[in-house]
C-alpha cells in the first residue's frame, strides 16, 4: 500500500540521518554519537525499539574503537562495572514492558533535559574517586540509563575519567567496555522482543550511514571547533 511504503521510507530516512549526524558529531566532538542518535530516533519509534536499533548502530563505532586502542586496554578494570552495568540494565530492559509508551517517552525526555543541564553546567567540574565504589555506581547508573534510553556513556565515563591515566587508556578501556555491555544488551532486547528480523533492513541502513557520517565528521574536524560542536548537541538534546 503507498502509505505502508511511505512509512517505509521515512522511518529509513529518519534512521538514516540520526545515524549519519551521530557518527559526524562522534568524530568531531569524541563523544555523543548515542545521544545524538537517541535524541532523534524516538520521533519515529517506540523508545524501546528505538534503544535497539541506537544499540545497534553505536556498536559499529565501539568495536572499531576498542580495535584502534586495544593495545591500550586496561583489562582489570572492565569486571566491576560491567557486572554492575548488565544487572541493572537488563533489569531496565525486562521492566520496559510494564511501562505504557507514553510515560517512557515523557522520561526520556526528563532524561535529555538532565543531560544536557549536566553537560552545560557541570560536566567540567565533575570527577569521581577511583575506586570499587565508583566502579558499581557508574557502572549501575549507565546499565540503567543504557538499559531504559540506551545512552550509558556519561555515568561510566566519569569512572573512567578518573582511572585511566592517559587519553588511549581511556578510549581503549571505554570502548571496550562498550563492545561487552553492547552484546548483552542487544540479546536482552532480542529475548523482550524489542528488535526483530524486520527492523534489518532498516538497521544496515544505519550501520553504513554512521559509517558515513563519522568519515565526513573526520574529513571537516579542522573546520569546526570542538566547542561549537558541543553547543550544536545540548541544543539538540533540549529541543528533542
Amino acid at each position: 500500500k503507498p502509505e505502508v511504503v511511505r512509512g517505509c521510507v521515512g522511518l529509513a530516512a529518519v534512521v538514516w540521518a540520526a545515524a549519519a549526524l551521530g557518527g559526524f558529531v562522534q568524530s568531531m566532538a569524541g563523544f555523543g554519537g548515542a545521544i545524538v542518535i537517541m535524541a532523534l530516533l524516538p520521533f519515529a519509534l517506540p523508545i524501546s525499539e528505538a534503544a535497539a536499533v541506537g544499540d545497534v548502530i553505536t556498536m559499529v563505532l565501539s568495536f572499531s574503537m576498542f580495535g584502534q586502542y586495544r593495545l591500550a586496554v586496561d583489562y582489570r578494570r572492565i569486571g566491576w562495572p560491567a557486572a554492575a552495568y548488565l544487572i541493572t540494565s537488563m533489569a531496565a530492559i525486562w521492566s520496559m514492558r510494564f511501562i505504557p509508551a507514553e510515560r517512557l517517552r515523557g522520561l526520556f525526555g526528563f532524561f535529555l533535559l538532565g543531560l544536557a543541564i549536566y553537560f552545560m553546567f557541570f560536566a567540567n567540574g565533575a570527577a569521581v574517586p577511583a575506586g570499587r565504589l565508583s566502579q558499581l555506581s557508574c557502572g549501575g547508573l549507565a546499565g540503567l540509563c543504557g538499559g531504559f534510553f540506551g545512552i550509558s556513556g556519561p555515568a561510566i565515563s566519569l569512572y573512567y575519567l578518573a582511572a585511566m591515566g592517559t587519553k588511549e587508556a581511556y578510549l581503549g578501556t571505554i570502548n571496550a567496555f562498550f563492545s561487552l555491555t553492547v552484546v548483552a544488551n542487544l540479546a536482552g532486547r532480542i529475548a523482550n522482543g524489542h528488535l526483530s528480523g524486520v527492523m534489518f533492513p532498516i538497521v544496515i541502513a544505519g550501520v553504513a550511514s554512521i559509517l558515513v557520517g563519522s568519515a565526513a565528521g573526520k574529513a571537516v574536524a579542522v573546520r569546526i571547533s570542538m566547542e561549537n560542536m558541543k553547543r550544536c548537541v545540548y541544543v539538540l538534546m533540549i529541543f528533542a
